[in-house]
């Protein structure tokens, strides 16, 4: 992901940055936060929500987060942890958890796809993209 980025600002005088990642890539991508880069916004798609405040006060930018209640993996509870300790430090955000949905309900190839669920997830996350990563 750091290598991504610099490219970006470095090749492409791209000088507002989101990560973005679903399951494993949305640990990826809030663990890219957690390493004390700085961003302009952070994305999580069902991926594993860290509670710990001392970690995630390194994080001066929007989250956005989208979870199913119904995920194996990844519980309501730690999800409801993850946004209060991020509520706790102030961080700006908005975590979503969709009724009845499990583990990666976004990928059209698998089991649990919601398009209806998907697709307000994306519109969700366009509009924050959009307000954040303007200039």
């Amino acid at each position: 992901i750091g290598a991504a980025v610099n490219l970006l600002k470095q090749n492409y005088n791209v000088t507002k940055i989101s990560t973005i990642g679903w399951c494993f890539g949305g640990s990826q991508s809030l663990n890219y936060a957690l390493s004390g880069n700085k961003l302009d916004g952070t994305v999580i798609y069902y991926g594993q929500p860290v509670t710990d405040t001392t970690k995630l006060s390194l994080i001066k930018w929007p989250v956005l987060g989208f979870f199913g209640d119904k995920d194996q993996s990844i519980s309501v509870d730690k999800v409801s942890e993850f946004k209060s300790a991020l509520d706790t430090i102030g961080v700006e955000n908005e975590i979503h958890i969709y009724p009845g949905l499990g583990h990666a309900f976004a990928n059209p190839s698998g089991a649990n796809y919601a398009p209806k669920e998907t697709k307000d997830a994306w519109n969700k996350t366009l509009s924050f993209l959009d307000n954040h990563l303007k200039s």
